[in-house]
């Protein structure tokens, strides 16, 4: 039975081994370019049999989760640093979980391997044979020794790599770790699944065409180009996948950049408003403190003055009735005199305090105004709203405008005139 969503995970992984950035990654921070070789065919011998419906029912699930996790490993270089260790532990379970199962008998292997040589050239010959490991892309050569044995040379290199028929075998059956990581794992699975000969067939075809006419020898000579120019393709790919990482890499610098200029603009912000607010609040509670103390004052004055002008009253008459009638007049104008002056400066008096505690009360109201917007200010910010510059500009005024005092400006004090006309009218 077929699972597209196993089959899913499975291309994802394999998409992920073919970038070079992660296979640097992967090896620069692993250290075993052998063990990430082995994890990508291993993940092709999956795609495979889970494409012809060959994977078991009970192991689906447990598979697919393997592979998720594996997946969220490999998504940046920092995942990688990070979990290293869970990247070696899973992939090593993935292989006890699922072992590769190699279809053909020892017999057939080594059939496979003495065809193999019989038609490979010998390394002073031009190569019939030429592959790419997995991980890399890396183009190398394969020849055959007069010994029997696989001739492995990369690149430039003239000295080759030697591996006899017993030791691919012990590394195919019996899991021997092989000697070249990049090659014969390579080698053993193109002799497993049989298309090692097709490649050969297909550069002998070239051969023959280049050995055979004048048009061979130009077929030849652009061969030669391609690999140059194959070459030089891989590296661009190199350097394209690096620009694409530092654009990248610039692009996050940028909002990283622009996060945190929010970010310190918003914290300067919140200070400046948490000091002003304090400010505030403090001004609330001076100015209502003042106004109760100046409206109780005035309320103690004007009972004071009320019980003196009693009083005051209460001894006048009581000396008018010992008093001659000759030497009344005097006495009622003093008398007089004394209760306008004293009802003026009562009034005068009362109204100055009255006039205070009405501006701390104005004062304190006008202060918690200010805490209020302020602590809008710091909501806004808090929850991250953008706050343009024109409306912060009508908040930063509203919260540092020039402060009113609150005092009505009104007429002179009242004067003994004024009080008389008032009696006359």
């Amino acid at each position: 039975m077929i699972y597209p969503k196993l089959i899913e995970s499975l291309t994802s992984i394999k998409i992920k081994l073919t970038n070079h950035l992660i296979i640097n990654f992967l090896e620069k921070h692993l250290g075993d370019i052998g063990l990430i070789n082995k994890y990508y065919r291993h993940i092709e011998y999956l795609l495979n049999r889970a494409k012809t419906g060959e994977i078991e029912q009970g192991k689906v699930n447990d598979l697919d989760l393997l592979l998720k996790e594996t997946l969220s490993y490999l998504e940046s270089e920092a995942t990688i640093v990070r979990r290293k260790i869970d990247i070696v532990d899973i992939i090593n379970k993935l292989f006890d979980f699922y072992p590769m199962i190699i279809d053909i008998s020892e017999d057939e292997f080594s059939l496979r391997y003495d065809k193999l040589i019989s038609l490979l050239n010998l390394p002073a010959q031009e190569s019939n044979l030429i592959l790419e490991t997995k991980a890399k892309n890396k183009v190398f050569k394969v020849f055959k020794s007069r010994n029997e044995s696989l001739v492995f040379i990369s690149g430039e290199e003239k000295t080759g790599m030697s591996v006899s028929k017993d030791s691919l075998m012990q590394v195919a059956f019996e899991n021997k770790e092989p000697t070249y990581k990049s090659y014969e794992p390579l080698i053993i699975e193109k002799l497993i699944d049989n298309t090692i000969f097709e490649e050969i067939k297909d550069n002998s075809f070239i051969e023959s065409l280049k050995n055979s006419t004048t048009e061979g020898q130009r077929l030849k000579k652009l061969e030669e180009d391609k690999d140059i120019l194959y070459s030089q393709i891989k590296q661009l790919e190199l350097k394209l996948d690096k620009v694409d990482n530092i654009d990248e890499i610039h692009e996050k610098a940028k909002i990283a950049e622009e996060n945190f200029r929010n970010t310190e603009e918003s914290i300067l912000s919140k200070i400046e408003t948490n000091t002003s607010k304090s400010f505030w609040e403090n001004q609330v509670k001076f100015f209502d403190e003042k106004y109760k103390w100046y409206l109780w004052t005035t309320i103690i004055t004007t009972v004071i003055f009320i019980i003196l002008l009693a009083i005051y009253k209460y001894v006048y008459f009581s000396s008018i009735i010992n008093t001659k009638s000759s030497d009344l007049g005097i006495k009622e104008i003093i008398a007089y005199g004394f209760i306008i002056l004293l009802i003026s400066l009562a009034i005068w008096i009362i109204r100055i305090f009255m006039k205070i505690a009405l501006s701390s009360y104005h004062l304190s109201i006008d202060a918690k105004e200010r805490v209020t917007m302020i602590n809008t200010y710091i909501a806004l910010m808090q929850e991250g709203n953008t706050i343009k510059d024109d409306d912060k500009h009508i908040m930063i005024e509203s919260i540092f405008r020039q402060t009113n005092h609150g005092i009505i400006k009104d007429e002179s004090s009242v004067t003994v005139t004024d009080i008389i006309s008032s009696f006359k009218k």
